[in-house]
């Protein structure tokens, strides 16, 4: 990139993401986080190291530029890792990436830094296509979502087209350097637009959650708004569910209410969403007795595993726990 401002703000976002993803992998030390933060950390060595030569003057060593093109090529599975925690991702496309990336990475060590035009163009073409790839997956993956979850995987999806577009422009720039000029302050845009976008959907900043989390608020709220007294009262369980998957990027949520502490019979209230994943059409369900009496005594929310009476919580959503709360709408316990 040409443009100093452009760079020193592309570079500085994406930093910013990989520090925010490694952080929370340390915090939390789980598969996830580490496929996230090793996506960033693909794309932060390069600019890590192009950083360092600028800075310096200096020119890297061959072996330190082929690392950091080896992470760059490496981005493209990383995403399709991390896309696999979205959504289920077919064997022959998880082959395709590791065969694109392998291909990929011989061609780099076989031919370095200056590889012919056909080499170039194969890197191209297996970056492309399983980077496209992925960002047409988290397209379809968005519209399964809601809220704040879809918000964040459409970002995500914007972040990973502007990438390959990025990649596109350079193939491109190699093989006609006639359209070099052209080129140039376009891959300045999209590499800014993919940092930008990539810091939205992964590491969404507190603020900007509380925008999105706000919409939903006001969209429950104005779901009431028009109905009367006891339309109110009798439609706030029905809004309730949806509303908090949405502003909290849960696939579908529902809401129970205990009839008494003796049964354990639930009273289910759930969208169009959520009662197509449990499979039944009753409005009544069974949960945990003695979860309902020490929520009851104590006035206080608690957790229940998803087993035994809660079985069909699991068998929906493969959800490991359940929150079990006092209800202002009744004595009994709310789900």
């Amino acid at each position: 990139m040409d443009d100093p401002l452009l760079q020193f703000l592309t570079r500085g976002v994406y930093v910013l993401v990989f520090c925010l993803t490694l952080f929370d992998f340390l915090r939390w030390r789980d598969i996830p986080r580490l496929e996230v933060a090793a996506l960033f950390a693909s794309l932060a060595l390069i600019i890590a190291l192009q950083t360092v030569a600028a800075t310096l003057a200096m020119t890297l060593p061959d072996w330190a530029s082929t690392v950091a093109v080896l992470a760059l090529l490496a981005q493209p599975y990383l995403l399709v890792r991390v896309l696999g925690q979205f959504r289920t991702v077919p064997v022959r496309q998880q082959a395709a990436a590791l065969v694109g990336l392998g291909v990929s990475g011989g061609l780099l060590l076989v031919f370095g830094s200056t590889p012919p035009i056909w080499a170039t163009v194969s890197i191209v073409i297996a970056f492309t296509y399983v980077e496209g790839y992925a960002t047409v997956a988290f397209i379809r993956s968005a519209f399964s979502h809601r809220g704040l979850t879809q918000r964040r995987l459409i970002a995500v999806a914007l972040g990973s087209g502007c990438l390959a577009g990025v990649i596109v422009a350079s193939g491109l720039a190699t093989t006609l350097p006639a359209a070099r000029q052209v080129l140039t302050p376009l891959m300045d845009v999209l590499a800014l637009a993919s940092a930008v976008a990539y810091y939205v959907g992964i590491a969404p900043p507190g603020w900007l959650r509380r925008i999105w989390q706000g919409a939903e608020v006001r969209r429950f709220l104005l779901g009431l708004s028009g109905l009367s007294g006891s339309q109110r009262v009798a439609s706030t369980l029905d809004y309730l569910g949806p509303a908090a998957a949405r502003a909290t990027g849960g696939r579908a949520a529902l809401v129970a209410l205990a009839r008494d502490d003796a049964s354990g019979v639930l009273d289910v209230h759930a969208d169009l969403t959520a009662r197509s994943a449990l499979g039944w059409r009753s409005r009544a369900a069974r949960g945990s007795r003695k979860a309902f009496a020490n929520v009851r005594r104590s006035r206080r929310s608690c957790q229940a595993c998803t087993r035994g009476c809660w079985s069909w919580i699991r068998a929906a959503w493969s959800a490991t726990a359940t929150t079990v709360q006092p209800s202002s709408l009744e004595s009994n316990g709310a789900v």
